[in-house]
């Protein structure tokens, strides 16, 4: 009995006490210093100003970590040094979304987290668990030199008609920005690039080139998927380029070459609907990146199950070999300095812009992309973080909202079809490494409650639905938030939620469901809670 006493109150002390996680040296931002639990809201600052005594109710409950934007409000322009005063008179610390230097509107960080830029190697990467597909039987692993790797054709296999050399990863791709540093929340312009190479097959005798000769044809398609069993219901071909023996300027060279070689600026977009309407909008009362309450505002829009294929079309005298395909926009291009932009200097600027306020006091953090739900962002999530922990006078780490998912997974863990079936926590740590979270995930009534159809046979287990809601949350979400982050933040839900993502039966919950979530998220691990509307 007493061993049990003790192993209790170890527990009790380290999820209490937030110097007893690690003698190692650790940077100096806040959640890793506070003494306590701190609680976390996002106001608008007019409402800050001018409703003191709710303000001062407010922290009496504890409250004291805002997100809100420093120096503006609805896209115009405040009293910067008013602003920061009224902080440090509140006693309150601040996450900061925009700020603003002089007259100039800062919101870089949110707009740079938003950038995609990914690489998918023909052979994979072992580090990562989404990666493209290949079929052994038609492909081989080559290794040149110490690093080089990539696919090639086997002999055996040119003969093979329409075949796909590589596939995948099955995963999802925005349609819409949702932040931006003008405010409009434009289209994603995606440009892909293929890395190929060409060479005579030795297996047969020397022919005289043929220039027109059509070699293989490069695809980016969207797909969906039905399950009972799982399996592709429409496949449809975003875009594609066929490629001739004349497109390969010399033979055993690779080449990049882009879907749309006539459009300097980008390749392809997904405004259109194919196989998956995943559209989710319009979506009402919900704020994005700009803070404003819309109407008519389309929420996240993205499309699932995205490939990029490589289509042999079967002239055996050659042999093709595929390293990888790159997938950007022009804000990734910029953040990595493939096209000249300025990005690391503005996102330098807003980290520092509020450096003669007492900001090192007062500034905790900044807030990046919102759920981010494409591996296409990880890249840049990872080289904001690192422009923001090696420029800023002080750590100010990035911190990302993380969706829930009610299986822990992008679509669900028995999904056959490459990334859709893994876990985004898992994803994200393998391609970025330490990341700073606020879970959200709100389990009453979601995903199960009384009214749930039939079909959805993870809620009709015999079990209570609330069970398996709990369940879900803290063992497939925050377990895994601990793992990518052991210093999350858990959004915990004080209200109605109305959206297309959260259904309206997300009522309005009891006081005994409030405590009973905020005690489930620090059993978990949870350093601090975020009240979420």
């Amino acid at each position: 009995m007493k061993k049990q006493i003790a192993f209790i109150l170890l527990i009790f002390l380290c999820v209490f006490n937030p110097n007893v996680y690690s003698q190692q040296q650790v940077p100096p931002d806040w959640i890793r210093q506070y003494e306590g639990i701190p609680i976390k809201t996002g106001l608008h600052w007019d409402w800050v100003l001018y409703n003191q005594e709710d303000v001062d109710s407010m922290i009496n409950s504890g409250v004291d970590i805002l997100h809100t934007h420093i120096g503006v409000k609805d896209d115009t322009l405040i009293d910067i040094g008013q602003q920061m005063s009224a902080i440090a008179d509140l006693n309150l610390n601040v996450i900061a979304v925009k700020s603003r230097t002089g007259s100039n509107v800062l919101n870089w960080i949110q707009h740079y987290t938003d950038a995609k830029y990914s690489v998918w190697e023909a052979e994979g990467n072992p580090n990562h668990d989404a990666n493209l597909e290949y079929k052994a039987n038609v492909m081989d692993e080559i290794t040149s030199g110490d690093t080089l790797k990539y696919l090639k054709l086997k002999p055996s296999a040119a003969g093979l008609q329409d075949t796909a050399l590589v596939y995948g990863p099955f995963y999802s791709q925005e349609v819409k920005y949702l932040t931006s540093q003008d405010g409009n929340l434009d289209l994603v312009r995606y440009t892909a690039e293929y890395r190929l190479k060409l060479e005579i097959n030795q297996q047969y005798p020397p022919i005289e080139d043929n220039p027109e000769d059509t070699i293989c044809v490069i695809q980016v398609t969207q797909s969906s998927v039905g399950t009972g069993p799982w399996r592709l219901t429409c496949t449809d071909t975003i875009k594609q380029r066929v490629l001739k023996r004349s497109d390969f300027s010399q033979l055993n060279q690779f080449y990049e070459f882009k879907l749309d070689p006539n459009n300097p600026l980008y390749d392809y977009t997904l405004e259109t609907k194919y196989c998956d309407s995943a559209v989710i909008g319009p979506q009402h009362h919900t704020f994005h990146s700009r803070f404003e309450t819309t109407d008519d505002f389309i929420g996240r829009w993205h499309r699932n199950y995205i490939e990029f294929k490589v289509i042999w079309k079967g002239n055996s005298h050659y042999l093709l070999s595929i390293d990888k395909v790159t997938l950007s926009d022009i804000r990734g291009r910029e953040l990595l300095g493939i096209v000249p932009s300025n990005a690391i200097v503005n996102i330098t600027a807003q980290a520092n812009s509020l450096n003669s306020y007492n900001a090192d006091e007062l500034i905790t953090g900044w807030l990046g992309i919102d759920e981010p739900v494409s591996i296409d962002i990880f890249e840049p999530i990872r080289l904001v973080t690192e422009i923001l922990d090696n420029t800023s006078q002080r750590k100010r780490p990035l911190w990302i909202t993380m969706m829930g998912r009610w299986d822990g997974r992008w679509n669900q863990r028995d999904d056959p079809f490459g990334a859709m079936g893994l876990s985004p926590w898992t994803e994200m740590k393998k391609r970025v490494g330490q990341v700073n979270i606020i879970q959200n995930a709100y389990m009453f009534d979601a995903p199960c409650s009384p009214d749930t159809p039939p079909e959805y046979t993870a809620c009709w287990t015999g079990e209570d639905y609330r069970s398996i809601n709990i369940w879900r949350t803290g063992e497939l979400m925050y377990k895994q938030a601990y793992e990518l982050d052991p210093y999350f933040g858990v959004s915990i839900q004080t209200g109605e939620v109305h959206n297309t993502v959260a259904p309206a039966e997300q009522r309005n919950i009891h006081r005994h469901e409030f405590l009973y979530t905020a005690h489930l998220a620090l059993m978990y691990g949870a350093k601090f809670l975020d009240l979420a509307p």
